[in-house]
């Protein structure tokens, strides 16, 4: 990986260290913050924005021409790297089910997310990520 990604994940690291979100999700685990900067992070070929695979949370290289959407999936990754890493029990991954937004590990991931997205943006943005990710999962709007 280059310098250039490190310094940028560091940088985003920074950011969700510093949210309210981040505080509140480890005061809630009983996690040290400071394991932000510990958790290891790459930047990948990948087939959907962000994944976590054995504690590794690894960024679609895309992403790195829209470094401002980055934040927001380091702190849904971040969810499952605490799973993953801290949980009491192996978690079911996103693939081992047919409903992938009925699975409780993802839908804690985004409730992480989109609190940070209404506290980092605004209560509407995190309502529209919402409904984009509806959308692109083929959920009825009822």
């Amino acid at each position: 990986m280059q310098s250039n990604d490190l310094k940028l994940l560091e940088i985003i690291k920074q950011n969700i260290f510093d949210s309210e979100t981040y505080q509140e999700l480890c005061k809630e685990k009983k996690i040290d913050p400071d394991l932000i900067f510990l958790a290891p992070m790459a930047f990948a070929v990948l087939d959907v924005s962000a994944r976590t695979q054995h504690g590794i949370i690894f960024f679609n290289v895309k992403l790195k021409s829209n470094p401002q959407e980055i934040d927001h999936y380091m702190i849904h990754e971040i969810t499952h790297f605490f799973q993953q890493c801290f949980g009491e029990s192996a978690t079911q991954g996103s693939n081992d089910s047919d409903d992938y937004l009925s699975n409780p590990y993802e839908v804690e991931g985004f409730n992480a997310q989109t609190a940070y997205i209404a506290e980092d943006d605004s209560i509407e943005e995190a309502h529209q990520y919402i409904d984009k990710v509806l959308n692109h999962h083929n959920v009825p709007e009822n």
